[in-house]
């Protein structure tokens, strides 16, 4: 086993004692953060650790990386978000190019509409009261779908709260990837994009005159803004401390930001369900795999997947892998007390 990756065995239980929820601040932390310690998944002396990611972090926040980094540069393989992909030739990308017209006014409210009369006037009131609350001035927004409106002013109040979109963890991985010279597996799927043009056309009008996802999106967009900016900030400090025990805590909602499931261009050609389906899957294809060949493998999954009890891990134990996560008891100490129990 390479130092690195001994060094995070002996260590992965020593983040167990970190503070409960109920003690961490609403005030953001500022300045140099772990972040939290990697999920470990073993195959005999193979090993693929996983580090959780959240999005809003800190904007303040310097990420201390160099445990990650070094993980990397000891791996075999980095294993990419899975992400689905349209297998097109030459003709289709033509006309999907032909296209480009119709999804760009997919932006927009169908006939001109203005939000208030998409979403009705008790919703429009409460994004008016939001945009107050957090001085945000979106009157070019009116016009727009209610999922992209809506988007447009929980990012800004995001913004305005301090906190901010974590992409610059995903840079921090590709560039201590191509220091190492490890490679990046593509973990997601492709599939055929064979529909005529007038089928992908009237796929793309069906989407653009669809309205319920809409609202429901807008909707539980309001509701993230009304009562959950104090938990993100819990969040996201809990993340950068590494208090992965406090995570577990906070995570009894969904903690992605809203809309993630209608946001994928893909789901004008499939179903939400199946394509969390199929992505759920060719991700633990690639992770199988990296298990079997490689003695080490690093990976990203959002920690929101980790922490759920019927998510990835769950599937990985099912196959016979053994799973360590970072707030796990150290085995020691659970021997200890029982021994100690029986006395």
């Amino acid at each position: 086993m390479a130092p690195v990756v001994a060094a995070h065995a002996a260590s992965i239980s020593d983040v167990g004692n970190s503070q409960p929820v109920s003690t961490l601040q609403t005030v953001l932390v500022k300045g140099s953060q772990p972040g939290p310690a990697l999920w470990r998944i073993s195959n005999g002396e193979n090993t693929l650790w996983i580090l959780g990611t959240l999005d809003p972090l800190p904007t303040g926040m310097a990420w201390r990386s160099g445990e990650v980094e070094a993980t990397i540069a000891a791996s075999q393989e980095v294993l990419g978000v899975p992400f689905p992909s349209a297998k097109v030739g030459v003709g289709d990308m033509l006309k999907m190019a032909s296209l480009v017209p119709s999804a760009r006014r997919s932006q927009y409210n169908p006939g001109k509409a203005t939000l208030e009369s998409v979403v009705g006037p008790p919703l429009h009131a409460r994004w008016t009261l939001a945009k107050q609350r957090y001085a945000v001035s979106t009157k070019d927004f009116e016009k727009l779908r209610p999922m992209y409106a809506s988007q447009e002013l929980y990012w800004k109040a995001v913004e305005g709260a301090g906190l901010d979109r974590s992409s610059a963890v995903f840079g921090v991985i590709r560039a201590a990837a191509e220091r190492a010279g490890v490679p990046i597996v593509d973990t997601g799927f492709t599939y055929p994009l064979d529909l005529d043009r007038k089928e992908m056309k009237k796929r793309l009008e069906e989407v653009n005159a669809s309205a319920g996802a809409d609202i429901a999106c807008f909707g539980q967009t309001l509701d993230v803004l009304e009562s959950d900016l104090s938990m993100m900030k819990l969040r996201a400090n809990a993340w950068a401390t590494g208090n992965v025990r406090a995570l577990r805590e906070l995570s009894t909602g969904d903690i992605q930001p809203p809309c993630k499931d209608i946001e994928n261009a893909t789901l004008a050609f499939m179903g939400a369900g199946e394509l969390k389906r199929k992505l759920r899957d060719s991700w633990l294809r690639a992770a199988q795999a990296s298990l079997v060949k490689n003695p080490s493998t690093f990976a990203t999954l959002p920690i929101a997947d980790l922490l759920d009890a019927s998510g990835v891990l769950q599937d990985l134990r099912g196959l016979g892998y053994v799973v360590d996560a970072p707030d796990d008891e150290p085995v020691e100490e659970q021997a200890d007390d029982n021994r100690d129990a029986g006395n």
